[in-house]
């Protein structure tokens, strides 16, 4: 339970790193294509289906945190246990209805944390999501581009 407590802290933590770098990306110059082309080592151990079932099970971990953290920030004693037993509950259930187990999900967000190519795919597959509608609680709304 603590390992997904913590799994949670790191998704919030990967999720800030994406709208940090998002907004990065709109202000810098675009790199070469030869540097753009070229994934990582590290980035290049996962298959696109790893980097897909992370970034849904990162949105739904994001979006059981968001129920979670106020309904925990305002619970004493026992009741905040309970709460973070149903919230450690869900985040499991999150992993495994986005098909990834808990060590690869620790695994992937701690190489994200570490690699500017994975966190890019990772960036690409949580827009995708968000562009399906399936934004975080709390996510702004992706535009809709109606011009």
């Amino acid at each position: 339970m603590t390992n997904l407590i913590r799994n949670a802290a790191v998704a919030l933590t990967i999720a800030g790193g994406f709208a940090g770098s998002a907004m990065a990306q709109q202000a810098a110059p675009a790199a070469p294509a030869a540097e753009a082309a070229a994934p990582s080592a590290t980035s290049a151990k996962y298959s696109d289906d790893q980097v897909k079932k992370f970034a849904d099970a990162l949105n739904r971990v994001q979006k059981v945190t968001a129920e979670y953290q106020p309904k925990i920030a305002a619970a004493t004693g026992p009741a905040s246990d309970t709460l973070k037993g149903e919230m450690a509950t869900k985040m499991h259930e999150s992993l495994t209805g986005a098909g990834i187990t808990p060590q690869d999900y620790s695994a992937i967000a701690a190489d994200v944390n570490a690699d500017a190519d994975l966190r890019r795919r990772v960036g690409v597959e949580l827009g995708a999501l968000a562009d399906a509608g399936a934004a975080p609680a709390g996510a702004p709304a992706a535009p809709t581009g109606g011009n």
